[in-house]
């Protein structure tokens, strides 16, 4: 077993008022993941940032994430790490995002129907974690298809049921001087 370091963020936009409102994550600030393979962060956006030529999943600028104190980090022991990693660069790294994706989230979440699921054709943020979660061991929000895993659900069921632990303060503090 490895361990790999997840990142939670929130935000004050209305699409992030509306992640926390439909998905039940009020008060906890939870509206994208990501996490970091080779000291690098990994993630699935929708939108077209860091000189990529689509939105997507895709490796991030080391420092992206640097002295962002809203983030949450949570460090989880992956059973097979390799899996984990090579499922980013292999078959993740990429891959166009999932805006129907989000959609199947909000309609699994609002009226418990199964719809708009593609698999791995597309992804969004909390999707590319949960298929790496599982490729690497960990078989997170089985009762769910990665397409409807909103990142506060993933948040959880890592905390409460595969002994994910908040490092945030390792990332946070303060260098000494």
């Amino acid at each position: 077993m490895s361990e790999r370091i997840i990142g939670f963020s929130g935000g004050t936009t209305l699409l992030d008022k509306a992640i926390q409102y439909v998905s039940g994550a009020i008060g906890e600030d939870v509206t994208h993941v990501f996490t970091i393979v080779d000291g690098r962060p990994f993630e699935a956006m929708g939108t077209n940032k860091d000189n990529k030529p689509y939105p997507g999943a895709w490796f991030k600028p080391i420092h992206k994430y640097d002295n962002v104190p809203e983030i949450k980090y949570i460090k989880v022991e992956i059973p097979d790490a390799d899996a984990y990693d090579s499922l980013a660069y292999e078959e993740l790294d990429g891959r166009f995002y999932g805006f129907t994706d989000c959609v199947s989230t909000a309609i699994k979440i609002l009226t418990g129907e199964n719809i708009l699921i593609d698999g791995m054709k597309t992804v969004m943020c909390a999707e590319t974690i949960a298929l790496m979660c599982r490729a690497g061991g960990l078989n997170v929000c089985s009762d769910l298809e990665p397409d409807q895993i909103a990142p506060i659900v993933l948040y959880r069921e890592l905390i409460n049921n595969f002994g994910g632990i908040d490092i945030t303060e390792e990332y946070t503090k303060e260098e000494d001087a």
